[in-house]
């Protein structure tokens, strides 16, 4: 079963595809009685991956919080490590990979920690683990880098600092949810505008849509038109 894909972003004729099994496979859409380049090495299902151009980079992420790097012109592993995590019993995650602005370091989202890494390397620059009971459902970079945008599955939102993770905003559901459906609806996916570093969406269980726009410092008030 194809649980992730994307297109290889130096030819769009090429789709790169996580399974299941724990593999990736690379094919051309135009070529498919050739054989396919198939990658191994990952314990658990795929949940993620990213291109750097930059740096001629596959960044993947499984299941079982393991990260791996390749190198996308030869495909060769270079290497791989697991995320540290201060529970290292917790049940399998969507480990979710996105490639900064700047296409050196990568944002890693697993339901228990946020963190930012080297990609090279594969060095933790920062990390943040909850200090509430719930889990991470999704995060993303802002379009500039300089803030990640997350969302919980209690329904709280939050902006960090990217560099070190610092919070400056958390918004709790009870401010954009009624109180009588805030402890059913929760946000399922975010995503930062293209252009508006200060701008991001949050789509619901309900099937609603808010998009958030902080005014400036200090007063940490929150335009929130619903679309």
């Amino acid at each position: 079963m194809a649980t992730y894909l994307a297109f290889y972003p130096e030819d769009n004729n090429k789709i790169v595809v996580g399974l299941d099994d724990c593999s990736i496979i690379i094919f051309n859409i135009h070529e498919n009685d050739q054989p396919k380049i198939k990658l191994e090495g990952h314990s658990k299902r795929v949940t993620s991956f990213a291109f750097s151009n930059t740096l001629n980079l596959l960044v993947s992420a499984d299941a079982s919080a393991q990260i791996i790097v390749w190198n996308s012109r030869s495909w060769e592993k270079l290497r791989d490590r697991n995320l540290q995590m201060k529970n290292a019993t917790q049940i399998l995650s969507e480990t979710q990979i996105q490639f900064h602005p700047d296409q050196q370091k990568f944002l890693v989202a697993h339901n228990i920690l946020l963190g930012i890494y080297e990609a090279t390397e594969l060095q933790c620059v920062s990390q943040w683990d909850p200090k509430f009971a719930t889990v991470i459902n999704q995060a993303t970079f802002s379009s500039n880098g300089q803030m990640v945008y997350a969302s919980f599955g209690d329904g709280t939102l939050a902006i960090f600092d990217a560099s070190n993770f610092q919070m400056h905003y958390m918004i709790h559901p009870s401010i954009y949810l009624s109180s009588i459906s805030s402890l059913k609806i929760y946000p399922t996916a975010i995503a930062a505008h293209p252009q508006k570093p200060n701008q991001f969406a949050a789509g619901f269980t309900d099937g609603s849509v808010y998009v958030f726009e902080p005014k400036e410092p200090p007063s940490g008030n929150w335009i929130m038109p619903q679309v």
